[in-house]
């Protein structure tokens, strides 16, 4: 059974359980480019344990392996979680999507490559919010990630104070 299920039934993956999930697709022209995958972020409903970067493959119509995204134990209880029970977390592409194409003999490979950042809003208490940055890259062998860099927000203590953290 593959994570793109459309059952409401459970299944179980290198001893870690996730929920099925269906996922629907608008298709949206640009003429610029045509990507061939789509960042998105997993979790589960008032818990942290389940918090997972992945990837779907639109060439290949599946989800590319997942990615933890939790915080360190130590920040973990500090990860802000939204009125309805979710960690907050947002993603959003930092560059432009570099396209190759690469002639491996009878073969054409395209290989797409874009940086995507990741960021995870602390409580309060913390006042902060902490960016990863990922490359992800897309060929014919499916897709893949991985973390080119970090960095910390941190906030001010007047900003902490006067702003509505539901809306960050």
């Amino acid at each position: 059974m593959s994570y793109m299920s459309a059952s409401t039934g459970r299944i179980q993956r290198d001893q870690e359980l996730f929920t099925d999930i269906r996922l629907t697709f608008c298709k949206a022209s640009d003429e610029k480019m045509k990507i061939n995958f789509v960042p998105f972020i997993y979790q589960e409903y008032k818990t942290i344990r389940q918090n997972r970067m992945m990837i779907f493959d639109i060439y290949k119509g599946v989800i590319a392996e997942p990615d933890p995204i939790n915080p360190s134990k130590v920040n973990q209880k500090y990860v802000y979680v939204d009125k309805q029970g979710f960690n907050c977390f947002s993603i959003c592409r930092t560059s432009e999507i570099l396209e190759e194409r690469i002639n491996d003999g009878s073969l054409l490979r395209i290989r797409q490559q874009a940086k995507y950042q990741l960021q995870t809003l602390y409580t309060e208490k913390l006042g902060r919010i902490h960016c990863q940055e990922f490359l992800l890259t897309h060929d014919n062998a499916g897709a893949d990630q991985k973390m080119v860099g970090q960095k910390q927000i941190l906030f001010s203590k007047k900003l902490i104070q006067d702003v509505d953290w539901q809306y960050l």
